[in-house]
């Protein structure tokens, strides 16, 4: 059974590209049915609300803040001098996030038929950790199903936890370590492997940066302008990386096709050839089919400043509208016509 799926990169306030892409995909691909939604950072939000098919919320939401409603920015460097653990404090964030994630939304959420992730990174063992609605094989990297509201919303903000900017979240589970959590990015963004490994074929990757990197023809000249120029880069370089995992996938799944064809002309029997490849070697394709990417992303910088976290309201609606017509132009691409 195929499967389809929306992967969701971060960004902050560039997440908002999104948004425009999910609503054209609701409103002129109705028949497209994600069977399951990745997201992380602010794209964990969005892939929260697509997973229950409440995309104008995220609209609104996106639409309706501003950099404070989320973030206190004030005193960075004090806080910093303090021995705090991050520059801004989110308290606006939490309360923001409380009154997103409510029981309700979770209840749907769990009910819901399609599979959520979102993706944390442990400070602890840097390795990623994936919240879930869903029980799930680890496949080398871990899955924790959401018991409670209350975990749903820690997930949420640690996906956003930018380091440095915000402060880790603390998971504590009995006769468990203590984990600290922050942003599901690592040496990958946006969690495509893991969309493959549930069973994606065909999938939706919406990254939130364009192929050419944004200049700024200024001297920077304190701490956090160099941090923000450095997260972007960070963000551009995995994007890249992310994309390059189904085309291994699609190269290898090719070439050992190939090699069962020769194998079978030249004589070989099938039941020779299948034993060739059942191997422990070849188990990481066992079962896997060719991956459909379509690649949804800016042409230019979107308008949210050096490491995305300004949320501005003309901005952001300028990055959903950007979003709607670039998902219209891919799918014009793909031949795909409107329902």
């Amino acid at each position: 059974m195929t499967k389809t799926a929306l992967v969701l990169g971060g960004g902050g306030a560039r997440c908002a590209f999104a948004i425009g892409v999910v609503r054209y995909i609701q409103q002129h691909h109705p028949d497209i049915q994600f069977d399951i939604v990745c997201g992380t950072s602010t794209g964990s939000l969005i892939a929260l609300l697509a997973a229950i098919g409440d995309n104008e919320l995220a609209e609104k939401i996106f639409t309706a803040n501003v950099t404070p409603d989320f973030l206190s920015t004030n005193h960075a460097i004090q806080r910093l001098a303090n021995n705090h653990l991050s520059l801004y404090n989110i308290i606006p964030l939490l309360h923001k996030i409380n009154a997103i994630v409510t029981e309700d939304r979770y209840r749907q959420l769990m009910a819901s038929p399609r599979e959520l992730f979102i993706a944390t990174r442990s400070l602890q063992t840097g390795s990623n950790i994936y919240y879930s609605n869903r029980e799930s094989n680890s496949n080398g990297y871990t899955v924790k199903k959401i018991g409670d509201v209350y975990t749903l919303r820690d997930a949420m903000v640690a996906s956003f936890t930018q380091p440095a900017f915000m402060p880790p979240v603390d998971i504590t589970e009995p006769n468990q370590p203590l984990q600290q959590l922050i942003d599901g990015g690592g040496p990958l963004y946006a969690p495509i492997k893991l969309a493959i490994d549930r069973g994606a074929t065909d999938i939706y990757l919406v990254l939130h940066t364009p192929v050419e990197q944004e200049a700024y023809h200024i001297q920077f000249k304190n701490l956090v302008d160099v941090l923000e120029r450095t997260m972007d880069w960070a963000t551009i370089n995995m994007s890249e990386k992310d994309i390059a995992v189904p085309m291994v996938y699609n190269q290898s799944l090719r070439y050992l096709e190939a090699i069962q064809r020769q194998l079978l002309a030249a004589g070989v029997s099938p039941e020779t050839v299948h034993q060739c490849f059942d191997l422990p070697e070849a188990a990481p394709f066992k079962g896997k089919k060719i991956v459909n990417l379509h690649v949804i992303r800016p042409d230019t910088p979107p308008a949210a400043g050096m490491g995305g976290l300004e949320f501005i309201n003309r901005a952001i609606r300028s990055m959903i509208a950007d979003g709607e017509t670039k998902a219209a132009e891919t799918f014009k691409q793909l031949h795909i016509q409107p329902v």
